[in-house]
C-alpha cells in the first residue's frame, strides 16, 4: 500500500481533516448565541422516607416518637463524602434519639439491599434512582427496627457524578470549573426556611470551619412566591466546600436550583 499520499496528514490520518468523526474534547468559548453556553444550573431534590426494618415504606407518623425529628443532609463536599461525612456529622449531626448509619451512591456497587437485604418487602428501592446519594439513619445501629432515608436526587443525571467531578480540574471543554452565583431554595414547608445552612470549608488534612447563613434574610418584598427563596450566595464548587442543613419532620420535599456562572 502506498502511504506517501498520507504524509501531509497529521498523526497518519487516512481522512482529510473535517471529513472524519472527531470526538475529542473541544473548548467552546462563552458567546451570546452559543446554545451550549447559556444559563446552566444544578438541580437537587431532597426527600425523606421512613421504613421498617424490611425496607417497607411507612407513614412517618407511624414511626416511633423518638424518630419523628429533623435529620441532617449534606450537599457537595466530595472530600468529606469520601470520608463518610465525618466533618459534616461534627458540624450538624443527628439528634440524640437517632443514629447515623451510612451514606451510599445508589447503583455504584450499592443499593438499599446492602442494608436490608434482598426481600420482597423492600419498597424503598423503587424510590431511588441510579446516581442518587442517600443518607441512612436508624434507631439503633446494632439492632435497628426502623430506618430513615434522606435521598438527594438530580433529575437530569447522576448527582454523584456531578459531585465526584468537583475534585478534578473539570476541563470538560464546555462548562469548565463550576462557580455558583446564587440558588433557588423551595420547600412545601415554610418553617424549613427558619433553619440555617451551614457552609463548611475544610482543608486536605481535615481541618475545618463553618459559617451559618439564615435563609430568611433573603426574603424581601420582591419575593413573589411564599415557598421559594432566591439565596444570593456565591461559591466555587470544589471538593472542599460542603453545605449542611436539617430536613424537618413536617417537611416532605426540598428543592435546590444552583445557578452556575460560566467561567471558561
Amino acid at each position: 500500500m502506498n502511504t506517501n499520499r498520507f504524509k501531509d496528514r497529521p498523526n497518519g490520518q487516512f481522512f482529510p481533516k473535517g471529513t472524519y468523526l472527531d470526538f475529542g474534547t473541544k473548548l467552546r468559548r462563552p458567546e451570546i448565541d452559543n446554545p451550549y453556553m447559556r444559563d446552566h444550573s444544578i438541580q437537587i431534590r431532597v426527600k425523606r422516607f421512613f421504613t421498617d426494618v424490611n425496607g417497607t415504606i411507612i407513614n412517618k407518623n407511624a414511626a416511633p416518637l423518638p424518630m419523628q425529628v429533623e435529620y441532617p443532609f449534606y450537599l457537595f463536599g466530595d472530600f468529606d463524602r469520601q470520608g463518610g461525612y465525618s466533618i459534616g456529622l461534627k458540624t450538624l449531626g443527628p439528634v440524640s434519639t437517632t443514629k447515623y448509619l451510612m451514606t451510599f451512591v445508589n447503583g455504584h456497587g450499592l443499593t438499599s439491599a446492602i442494608i436490608i437485604g434482598f426481600t420482597g418487602a423492600n419498597t424503598i428501592q423503587s424510590q431511588l434512582a441510579v446516581g442518587d446519594i442517600i443518607h441512612v439513619f436508624c434507631d439503633d445501629t446494632q439492632n435497628p427496627t426502623f430506618f430513615v432515608w434522606v435521598v438527594l436526587h438530580n433529575g437530569f443525571g447522576s448527582l454523584a457524578s456531578i459531585i465526584g467531578n468537583s475534585e478534578t480540574t473539570q476541563q470538560d471543554g464546555l462548562i469548565g470549573p463550576i462557580y455558583v452565583k446564587s440558588f433557588h431554595y423551595a420547600s412545601d414547608n415554610v418553617r424549613q426556611f427558619d433553619y440555617p445552612y451551614y457552609f463548611v470549608r475544610y482543608t486536605n488534612i481535615t481541618a475545618w470551619k463553618n459559617d451559618q447563613v439564615q435563609p430568611m434574610m433573603f426574603k424581601d418584598p420582591f419575593t413573589e412566591q411564599e415557598k421559594l427563596l432566591n439565596v444570593q450566595v456565591e461559591f466555587g464548587l470544589d471538593q472542599y466546600l460542603g453545605i449542611a442543613q436539617y430536613f424537618l419532620f413536617d417537611t416532605e420535599i426540598i428543592d435546590f436550583n444552583f445557578k452556575i456562572k460560566i467561567t471558561v
